[in-house]
């Protein structure tokens, strides 16, 4: 009895050992996979003003994923450093990025983290003059964020659609994906008014079709649109597009 007795203690005292082992190797991955995602967030907060140092901070974000096998942070290091060259008008290196991190989002089956990079790739074929591929990428997109009735993200995206179309000068069609951009725009800030992102998303919106009216000769349809765009860039105390208005009203 005193044997067995002995040998259920030193059972039960190896099983601790091994659920505190454990336990430390999952508390040491939790900082590590903080240390990583931090990384990520400076340097996305960093893209704006210094792209270089965005990319620097994001490789070391990606080397360190790596090392501790987070595939999440790797992917999302990685499409940082896509959006670094882009900001950087280096639409090889950054269209080259993007599908890296595409590739482990469909591996690791993260819908929406695919959708987004849909979005991003779709802007390179568009920098690039390839509006076929871009659209194709930008419906993708838009079909992941109509599913799950994601209205913000939809914007975006359908403001990207009817951007292409103008580009095609294909205003009318333009129109129509503006105007839609519209209505959910208009259904966002009636549950959220002073929402600068939807502000924000608004003044595009209105400011594109100011534009595709202009573009089709339509000047007096234009104006009002126009005349909101000025209201809403002075709302967000935006001069550079407060600046803009001027000049499309002036003209």
């Amino acid at each position: 009895m005193r044997n067995y007795f002995l040998l259920l203690t030193v059972s039960f005292f190896l099983a601790t050992c091994h659920e505190q082992v454990a336990e430390k190797k999952e508390e040491a991955k939790s900082q590590e996979m903080i240390l990583v995602d931090s990384l990520n967030n400076v340097a996305w907060q960093t893209l704006g003003q210094n792209p270089e140092r965005a990319r620097g901070l994001a490789q070391v974000a990606v080397k360190k994923a790596i090392e501790f096998d987070y595939r999440q942070g790797e992917a999302a290091g990685i499409k940082t450093i896509g959006v670094s060259w882009k900001e950087q008008s280096e639409y090889d290196s950054a269209l080259t990025n993007y599908q890296k991190s595409l590739t482990i989002s469909n591996e690791l089956k993260d819908e929406e983290g695919v959708a987004k990079l849909a979005n991003n790739i779709g802007t390179i074929f568009e920098a690039k003059g390839d509006y076929e591929k871009a659209l194709l990428n930008f419906q993708n997109a838009l079909r992941f964020f109509e599913s799950n009735k994601d209205s913000a993200k939809m914007t975006v995206v359908i403001t990207n659609i009817g951007r292409i179309f103008a580009k095609q000068k294909n205003y009318q069609t333009a129109l129509q994906w503006y105007f839609k951009n519209l209505k959910i725009n208009d259904e966002l800030l009636s549950k959220n008014p002073e929402n600068t992102d939807y502000l924000n998303s608004q003044m595009i919106a209105v400011g594109n079709v100011g534009m595709a009216f202009d573009e089709l000769g339509q000047s007096e349809k234009a104006m009002p649109y126009y005349h909101q765009y000025k209201n809403l860039a002075e709302k967000l105390s935006d001069t550079i597009r407060l600046a803009d208005a001027y000049n499309f009203i002036a003209f």
